[in-house]
């Protein structure tokens, strides 16, 4: 017999949420408007007590749930984790300086990701707004 520590057919499904889960979920949770009610609902609907009761791959569903909200003003960043490093924010505006077109194109980047000035930007986002304007 199989001894596993996920379900008894094998599936990862049964996993525990991991500390890096619940730590982003929280995260998330207080960054987000109606983080907490989104959070507070997925709860009930999976009757769950608490966010450490949930599985990896609900604990999963619900980080993606969560990452669609809006974020509070000012709340640091979420896709990708880091925030843009300074090498890629001096780059970024080197290249609008050259360029005084790509404006145009900063603002729409901006605007679609939901991010009011450069320095909000992850280290993924900076990078692909870079190819954008380069």
């Amino acid at each position: 017999m199989m001894n596993n520590r996920d379900g008894n057919d094998g599936s990862r499904d049964a996993r525990n949420i991991s500390p890096k889960q619940i730590e982003f979920i929280s995260n998330l949770e207080k960054n987000s408007k109606g983080g907490e009610k989104t959070l507070k609902e997925y709860l009930a609907d999976k009757r769950k007590g608490n966010v450490s009761e949930l599985t990896s791959r609900e604990a999963s569903e619900l980080i993606d749930k969560l990452k669609t909200l809006p974020r509070v003003e000012g709340a640091p960043t979420q896709s990708g984790g880091r925030n843009a490093t300074p090498k890629q924010i001096s780059f970024i505006n080197s290249l609008l300086s050259r360029n005084p077109a790509s404006k145009e194109k900063l603002e729409k980047f901006l605007k679609d990701n939901k991010k009011g000035t450069i320095e909000e930007l992850s280290v993924p986002e900076a990078s692909k707004l870079i190819d954008l304007i380069k």
